[in-house]
């Protein structure tokens, strides 16, 4: 495997490739407009990339980025190429271009009344195997909850906040519940 990363811009020829992805991966309450994803990519602290290996489109990754913390806000592996170590890769690829710095993502949380309960165990035992950690922290976006998980065992919960304000252009004031074990 040989993943390279490119900048997803409008332009790009890739571009219908990745929108399409972007509709497959993720449930519409929970995807923003593309175009207003681009505008963000355009902007310093913004990362959108879509990963090939060879000339195989891989998947994507689009990160909102401060000195101290990566927030990956959406991970997608190419439906097509899933469970061959794309989304490892991917992770990796981030954590060597931040190195040093958190990296935090939300997932669904392990409710178990959800319809896609067992979908959500494997994601957070994915993501567990990839090095991150439950921060047992909850935070509600729109009627949705999430919860997040971490690099690091001292989850910075202030940098967090900053990152989801600034991609909420201030409006989005942040709150977490405790996980419920």
């Amino acid at each position: 495997m040989e993943l390279r990363r490119i900048a997803v811009i409008k332009k790009s020829s890739n571009y219908k490739e990745v929108k399409d992805l972007m509709k497959r991966a993720f449930p519409k309450n929970e995807r923003m407009p593309m175009w207003l994803l681009n505008y963000w990519a355009k902007k310093d602290g913004y990362d959108f990339w879509s990963y090939y290996d060879g000339e195989d489109f891989c998947g994507i990754c689009f990160a909102v980025i401060n000195k101290k913390m990566v927030f990956i806000w959406y991970l997608a592996v190419n439906d097509k190429m899933r469970s061959c170590g794309y989304g490892s890769a991917i992770l990796n690829d981030v954590k060597e271009k931040y190195a040093g710095c958190e990296i935090t993502l939300n997932v669904e949380p392990l409710y178990t009344t959800a319809d896609n309960y067992e979908q959500r165990v494997k994601r957070i035992a994915f993501y567990a195997r990839n090095g991150f950690l439950n921060t047992e922290k909850i935070i509600k976006f729109k009627k949705d909850d999430f919860l997040v998980l971490s690099t690091k065992k001292d989850f910075d919960e202030v940098t967090y906040k900053e990152i989801l304000r600034k991609l909420s252009f201030g409006l989005f004031k942040p709150n977490f519940t405790q996980e419920n074990k």
